[in-house]
């Protein structure tokens, strides 16, 4: 039996068990909660109560241009980076499992894990094994509650030594040609060692070679563990002084990442990022990598949002100067880069999104993005959810306390489709979700599962769909935040809706 099909048998004995899980059907209103203060007794109360039981996480794979499972759902992956305190020393150690059960209660089905080649790998050639030991229970934490774990090798700026994160001090050129006091992100890229560093490391595999092992260290580590869903390679490639980098350079290193990845992995998706420029909205040159199991994963960050020029001068970080209501940026980019990923050949992924939540106009700014996702079937994977330490962007607080922005983030999405999906829409207005999709041949077994925050539908829900009835059935499962939705396979189309009772 090939690793593929005993994966597959293995899932699917873990979903006819999920099957036999008791569920806990919502048959009855309550009284719906406010935001700010209330929104945290809310969800505080809804994540006491919910069982720590979440189902099994089924492998994933690359199907042109959708992530399937299995038995051939699409699957959709929405949910959070984890997170910005990772970059830094002490790397682990503030990673609590709470912060999982925290996002599965906010309907997020994923999380982009943030490592570093420096807190691998500190020592050259010596790999670093209590901190993988602490990834590898961050990952139990994440599969106990059904959460699926992009691993991400991340770097800003290079370094540590620059003002931002990922290389090793070891693996660094550092001229002294300027002082090395941080200006802030990104305008330490124009740093001169940055620059030079990322220059050598593009033009010399010698210099690549030893993040590639690193890379085959955690791949080894963690191929088998099974919250796991692909290994994203290198976070927003910045091309140095190397001309058209993405034509060549770029792929070719990806091509040897790959191979090493590979000897340890043969099938989770790779997730390949173009160059950094593309999160501004601009297009990329990145040719495909020589693998079947791609899934090309851009982020985008509003230009005029992202950055005020008049306050990156200073070693504060990002300062967003607040949302114009310009929708039709990120549409523009979106449709670019939803038009790479089918040259591609792959699923698109928003590998990052996000917005300082405190700046004006935020909560229009995640409307609209989160709008303009659900258009074009996109996963998105926001920036960041971080409960160790104050964090603008994150939708908790320090201790997982949720901000108001949760309630606006924490909404209903078909994370699983038996079938191929063709649209869905939330309205937050109504509150109510509608979807569509298509049977495949031969059908998908299984339900469509919607993720349902536990901060939605506190007075109940009611789920509605175009079958016959008595041809269809459904289940809100509570403690796993899910409603469950078996549609009559004979009917080729299906239109879904979920809204409050």
């Amino acid at each position: 039996m090939t690793r593929a099909r005993l994966q597959g048998a293995l899932a699917s004995l873990a979903l006819a068990l999920a099957a036999c899980a008791p569920v806990h059907r919502l048959t009855h209103g309550g009284r719906a909660g406010g935001a700010g203060a209330g929104l945290a007794a809310a969800f505080a109360a809804a994540t006491a109560a919910a069982s720590p039981a979440a189902p099994p996480l089924a492998p994933l794979r690359a199907e042109g241009d959708r992530l399937v499972d299995p038995w051939g759902g699409t699957v959709i992956l929405r949910g959070a980076n984890y997170s910005e305190r990772s970059k830094r020393p002490p790397f682990v150690g503030w990673m609590r499992p709470e912060d999982f059960l925290g996002m599965r209660e906010a309907g997020f089905d994923a999380v982009r894990f943030l490592l570093t080649w420096e807190a691998i790998e500190p020592v050259a050639g010596s790999y670093d094994a209590a901190y993988l030991d602490e990834v590898g229970r961050a990952l139990d934490w994440a599969h106990a509650h059904g959460v699926h774990v992009l691993l991400d090798m991340h770097q800003d700026m290079w370094s540590r030594d620059f003002g931002g994160d990922g290389a090793p001090r070891w693996a660094t050129d550092d001229h002294a040609l300027v002082p090395n006091a941080p200006v802030g992100f990104p305008l330490n890229y124009l740093n001169p060692d940055v620059v030079g560093n990322f220059t050598r490391f593009w033009r010399d595999p010698a210099r690549q070679a030893p993040l590639v092992r690193a890379w085959g260290e955690v791949v080894r580590r963690f191929r088998s563990h099974p919250a796991v869903v692909g290994y994203d390679l290198f976070n927003e490639p910045f091309p140095g002084l190397v001309p058209l980098f993405e034509t060549r350079e770029l792929p070719e290193f990806y091509d040897r990442v790959i191979a090493e990845v590979r000897r340890h992995d043969p099938e989770r998706p790779i997730f390949i990022e173009p160059g950094i420029a593309v999160g501004g909205g601009l297009p990329t040159l990145l040719r495909r990598p020589r693998d079947p199991h791609l899934v090309y994963a851009p982020h985008y960050y509003d230009p005029t949002t992202a950055f005020n020029i008049f306050t990156l001068g200073t070693a504060t970080n990002i300062h967003s100067s607040g949302y114009d209501g310009g929708r039709w940026r990120a549409a523009a980019a979106f449709d670019l880069a939803r038009w790479q990923a089918r040259r591609l050949d792959a699923p698109l992924v928003l590998g990052e999104w996000g917005i300082d939540l405190g700046s004006s106009r935020a909560d229009d700014y995640l409307e609209d993005q989160l709008s303009l996702v659900e258009e074009r079937l996109m996963g998105a994977l926001l920036w960041d959810w971080d409960a160790a330490e104050p964090h603008a962007m994150s939708p908790v607080d320090v201790g997982g306390v949720p901000k108001p922005a949760l309630d606006r983030l924490a909404r209903p999405y078909p994370r699983r489709t038996a079938g191929r999906l063709l649209a869905y829409r939330y309205e937050p207005r109504t509150e109510r979700l509608e979807l569509r999709f298509e049977e495949l041949r031969p059908a998908v077994p299984g339900a469509t599962e919607i993720a349902v925050s536990t901060l939605r539908y506190r007075g109940g829900l009611v789920v509605e769909s175009s079958d016959p009835p008595g041809a269809w059935r459904w289940e809100h499962d509570l403690a796993r935040a899910v409603v469950r939705i078996w549609s009559d396979p004979s009917r080729g189309l299906h239109t879904l809706v979920v809204r409050p009772r």
